[in-house]
């Protein structure tokens, strides 16, 4: 077989292949005519941040005071001049898998943000096994009863 052979003429265009216009599905996700959100991605009230620093884990090991309800602790410092609260999050392996104890931290982060409010300080927030297995509210109990006890210390 050689060049000849072939010929060499064009096959005949076919139609484009036809695809939906980009406002046929309206309700798709990434849709430009969807407003947007209201919400402004601050908490309302007392801010929360995360502590990163030696300083603060420092303080919290010399001068924390520790309150233990069911599976879940804290250890606080109350009072330390600053207009926030700060938080860290202590939960091993031992809660369950990265599943659950990222689930966890997020309910946690939930509750402390919107039910609880903690009063300004630094905080360290642990659990211990079965903690991933509460519901919301057994977790929402536990904390408001961590944080009142916690209002007593000081």
């Amino acid at each position: 077989m050689g060049e000849a052979d072939f010929s060499a003429e064009q096959p005949q265009q076919e139609n484009e292949a036809w695809l939906p216009s980009p406002d046929e599905h309206a309700r798709r996700p990434g849709d430009h005519q969807v407003p947007p959100r209201p919400w402004s991605g601050q908490t309302v009230g007392l801010s929360i941040e995360s502590i990163r620093d030696q300083k603060s884990f420092q303080l919290l090991r010399t001068h924390g005071k520790r309150v233990s309800v069911g599976e879940l602790w804290v250890v606080a410092v109350v009072g330390t001049g600053e207009d926030s609260a700060r938080l860290a999050f202590a939960i091993g392996r031992t809660v369950g898998n990265a599943v659950v104890r990222n689930r966890l931290r997020r309910r946690l982060r939930a509750l402390l943000s919107t039910e609880v409010h903690p009063r300004p300080g630094v905080y360290l927030v642990g659990a211990r096994p079965g903690a991933g297995q509460r519901s919301f509210k057994e977790l929402a109990v536990m904390m408001s009863t961590i944080f009142s006890r916690l209002e007593r210390l000081s």
